[in-house]
């Protein structure tokens, strides 16, 4: 697979066989592979390496250096810690060249419904969504998520 571009955009909007969003628009039918899943984080590897290494400067007693890649070493677990308490959710949308995109959703639960939604999409030759990534809404698609009080047409 190619690289994975983060899209960082507060809208997408689907009608008939176009995926449209800021500077890009995709053709629906190019699409081979939709999926919902938590984001990635940084490998335990990277803390414990950073922590083995600030241990062996501290018997080389080479203090400061190993004082900060021990420090280095527990950031980086506070931070793999802290990001699977709180985790980001990610919908990757890969298409038949290889090129995947990646939109950032807010919670699982909306990033599953996003790929529903393009589910229905792929699936009905005129279906039309707007998807509101800023705030976890979809509009246009057989079911409505987010503000219950809107109503789209």
């Amino acid at each position: 697979m190619k690289e994975q571009k983060l899209i960082d955009t507060p809208t997408f909007q689907v009608k008939d066989n176009t995926l449209w969003f800021e500077h890009y628009f995709l053709q629906i039918s190019n699409i081979s592979q939709v999926s919902a899943r938590e984001a990635e984080t940084i490998s335990v590897r990277y803390a414990v390496a950073c922590i083995v290494v600030g241990l062996l400067f501290l018997s080389a007693k080479l203090f400061w250096v190993s004082f900060l890649a021990i420090g280095i070493g527990a950031a980086l677990f506070y931070y793999i810690y802290h990001k699977k308490q709180n985790p980001e959710y990610n919908l990757y949308i890969g298409l038949n060249s290889g090129q995947v995109f990646r939109f950032h959703c807010a919670t699982e639960r909306f990033a599953n419904a996003v790929m529903e939604a393009l589910r229905e999409c792929i699936n009905s030759p005129h279906a039309s969504i707007n998807v509101d990534f800023a705030n976890s809404e979809i509009h246009g698609s057989k079911f409505i998520f987010g503000n219950q009080n809107q109503v789209s047409h």
